[in-house]
């Protein structure tokens, strides 16, 4: 008997390994209350306030960057550990906002 899986109700809406924000997954038909549900659900996973990704996506400098990268304004500014991984990040969140620009 063949069985059918179900889909990760965030497939195809946003990618599964990058972080969004509430907003994002507004713009593409998840609500505020849904995202909630996935939260508790544990679908999805706070990385940052603000920000989310869906619990399947595995931790990482370039993860931690892009989520930082999405909640930055003009003349934020961002204090990191000094060492190798925290130069990868501020690079890729310095990329990251350039995009933005």
């Amino acid at each position: 008997m063949d069985r059918t899986l179900p889909l990760h109700p965030l497939h195809s809406l946003l990618p599964l390994d990058q972080p969004f924000t509430p907003a994002m997954a507004r713009s593409v038909g998840i609500s505020s209350r849904a995202l909630s549900r996935m939260l508790s659900a544990g679908l999805v996973r706070r990385v940052l306030r603000g920000v989310y990704v869906a619990s399947t996506a595995r931790p990482s400098a370039a993860l931690r960057a892009n989520s930082v990268g999405l909640v930055l304004r003009p003349g934020d500014v961002v204090v990191i550990q000094d060492n190798s991984s925290g130069v990868f990040l501020i690079q890729r969140i310095l990329r990251t906002v350039q995009k933005m620009d």
